[in-house]
């Protein structure tokens, strides 16, 4: 069983300054904008990325531009093998350059 939390020990010292800074850091603020809607996509940023990238992956003119500059991806699997490697490098570039741009 868990201890209330009316049991548990407090003190009435107010936490220094450190102390301050240390439960900042480990608690951050949402920074979604505090809106119902910003609270919902911001779960989904992943999701919607993946989706949005799996679209413009699935689109015949990739397959054409990719046709025109790789002779080889006239083979099915060749062409699945280079756009899934595309999408894993648009994905990791886009994730990165967002936490970039967050400091």
């Amino acid at each position: 069983m868990a201890d209330s939390l009316n049991s548990l020990p407090v003190d009435a010292q107010s936490p220094t300054a450190n102390e301050v800074h240390i439960v900042e850091a480990l608690f951050e603020k949402d920074n979604n904008g505090g809106t119902f809607l910003g609270g919902i996509l911001g779960g989904f940023k992943e999701a919607l990325l993946g989706a949005a990238l799996f679209v413009i992956l699935s689109l015949p003119l990739l397959d054409g531009i990719l046709n025109s500059c790789i002779p080889q991806t006239t083979n099915g699997v060749v062409m699945m093998i280079i756009k899934t490697i595309l999408f894993l490098v648009f994905f990791a570039l886009i994730q990165n350059l967002a936490l970039v741009q967050k400091k």
